[in-house]
């Protein structure tokens, strides 16, 4: 990320607000079902045994994803970002569970599953 001011979002409603204190690590396009079905849920909605999203309580936007498996990182959806075009993705993760008319036209490594998993192809 270029040094701009820091990155900053927030949910459709306006009623969160966010900035981001750090430069994100990862940034990735994610195919997993369960980031596909996130549209809209209480504050926070437990969608695996590991994993936490948080959305506004407001108008349902997703904002954050939580793991026990990463407890040092916060995952930040980038569309709620006012700046989403600002991060470059680096990689698809969960890359065999994508909807199959979802056609990946770029040279982005594709992973099985998170980031830490074997690539595909």
């Amino acid at each position: 990320m270029p040094d701009r001011e820091p990155l900053a979002g927030g949910c459709q409603c306006g009623a969160v607000r966010y900035r981001v204190a750090q430069v994100p690590k990862h940034v990735v396009h994610c195919h997993c079902s369960q980031c596909r079905r996130s549209a809209g849920a209480p504050v926070w909605f437990a969608s695996s045994d590991h994993g936490k999203r948080g959305f506004c309580a407001a108008c349902g936007t997703q904002l954050l994803f939580v793991s026990t498996r990463y407890p040092a990182m916060v995952d930040v959806a980038a569309a709620s970002l006012d700046h989403p075009e600002r991060l470059v993705p680096q990689r698809h993760t969960f890359a065999p569970h994508r909807l199959p008319w979802f056609e990946m036209a770029d040279d982005l490594p594709r992973h099985v599953g998170d980031s830490t998993s074997p690539r595909v192809g």
